[in-house]
């Protein structure tokens, strides 16, 4: 069954833990393995999935087409959200979990800048309940979610990002203990990156 046409496993054989992780805008899943290459080695009962999103003309590039989620149209806070390419993210993402036959509550799902926010949607618009959702420096989306569980959510940002404003994440982080999901916010003193202490975060759901 083909879902993505780029596709990186790690620990393939692995059947305790599943991590999907979601890169960023402009990225690939190739270039971010290399970031869960120690974590893997260590972690043996871990499957980790890293998908490459499809090829989107998108508005921040100009309307090139860029490897994304979803299309950004602009940096303004009132653009209107692309619910269309979301949902089309979200539907493939799930469909990747379903195929490789893992409890939802032993999937931690994770992603960085646009592929945190598409982590954020798919927690809040599904109907599994995740061991944790680690979001890295992203937001939540202005949407309309059914929330249909109290999702265990962990949000990093750094303080000094200038990608996502460090105030986007922790109005992110206001507006998610509203819908009432129990959710942990971790600032650190960096940019647009993943926090300094990133596979230790990751140890503690796999141990």
């Amino acid at each position: 069954m083909k879902i993505f046409d780029s596709l990186i496993i790690l620990n393939s054989m692995a059947t305790d833990y599943l991590i999907i992780f979601l890169h960023g805008i402009n990225s690939n899943g190739k270039d971010m393995s290399n970031r869960f290459i120690k974590f893997s080695e260590s972690h043996k009962n871990v499957m980790i999935i890293i998908p490459t999103a499809f090829p989107l003309k998108v508005g921040l590039y100009d309307n090139k087409s860029v490897n994304s989620w979803f299309n950004i149209r602009n940096r303004s806070i009132f653009a209107k959200e692309d619910t269309q390419g979301l949902d089309e993210s979200m539907d493939k993402i799930l469909k990747l979990i379903e195929y490789y036959k893992f409890d939802s509550e032993k999937v931690i799902l994770c992603g960085y800048s646009q592929g945190a926010v598409m982590s954020l949607y798919i927690a809040l618009n599904c109907d599994y309940k995740f061991r944790i959702i680690i979001a890295m420096s992203g937001y939540l989306p202005r949407v309309k979610h059914r929330n249909t569980h109290r999702q265990n959510i962990l949000l990093t940002h750094g303080k000094k990002d200038t990608v996502v404003p460090f105030i986007a994440g922790w109005m992110s982080y206001m507006a998610l203990k509203c819908l009432k999901v129990n959710v942990k916010f971790i600032k650190f003193d960096g940019e647009h990156e993943f926090p300094p202490d990133f596979e230790k975060i990751l140890a503690r759901y796999v141990e």
